[in-house]
């Protein structure tokens, strides 16, 4: 079942922050920590992983290197193997530390990369890991939904959502590779590109902005000391 969110901001840092935290609440509230791990598809989900690692643990969420989701899965009917050997060495770690909880993928939606990612992953996982059970969250804002909403329509998500568009419009303008712990990366590409240069600095300040507000385990309606699940 995939899930569909839309993101809230403004271009204030403060505002920023705050849509930020908005969407993770959600994910949160409705995907508690204990019961799902949190795996971001490509850069497009940078803000959102990074918001729940600083209070849910950093192994509590993690992104995997994927860009050009059509081309991916045009390559992957080609080579499926390839495609097969890169999801078992991304997921299949994570597999092994899930201990019973179902993984939630997250992705921003502007065209159809992230349907292809879906059935990509999807695919991957009914064949070689029967076992894992795992939802699908589209992240998606005003333009974006303007967009995709017969699809929306047609597929029946489930729609959790948020005030602004301002977030969603740093996202689509690849404005969060830069911090992003995950390069680039196409099957066909020897290897991912390098992560963010800023991507450390970022997630620290992001421990920073949750360690000093005291708020945010109220609002979320769950307690800190048991967030961190490992």
């Amino acid at each position: 079942m995939a899930i569909f969110l839309t993101l809230a901001t403004s271009l204030a840092s403060a505002g920023e922050i705050e849509a930020i935290r908005e969407a993770s609440s959600q994910i949160l509230r409705e995907r508690p920590p204990e019961k799902y791990l949190y795996i971001g598809i490509g850069r497009s989900p940078t803000p959102i992983i990074a918001y729940l690692q600083a209070i849910a643990g950093e192994k509590s969420a993690s992104q995997m290197a994927y860009s050009r989701a059509a081309l991916n899965e045009q390559a992957a009917a080609r080579s499926p193997r390839e495609m097969d050997a890169y999801l078992e060495e991304v997921l299949g770690p994570l597999i092994r530390r899930a201990h019973g909880r179902r993984f939630l993928f997250v992705d921003y939606v502007v065209n159809g990369g992230f349907r292809s990612a879906l059935r990509v992953i999807d695919s991957f996982l009914a064949r070689r890991h029967p076992s894992v059970r795992y939802d699908f969250m589209a992240l998606i804002g005003g333009e974006s939904l303007i967009r995709n909403l017969d699809w929306l329509k047609r597929e029946n998500l489930i729609r959790l959502d948020s005030l602004d568009v301002e977030l969603e419009r740093k996202i689509r303008a690849s404005q969060y590779d830069s911090v992003s712990p995950v390069g680039a990366w196409h099957l066909g590409d020897p290897a991912p590109g390098l992560p963010g240069e800023n991507h450390r600095d970022y997630q620290s300040k992001m421990r920073t902005q949750v360690s000093h507000d005291p708020s945010y385990p109220s609002f979320v309606g769950i307690r800190c000391s048991n967030l961190f699940v490992e």
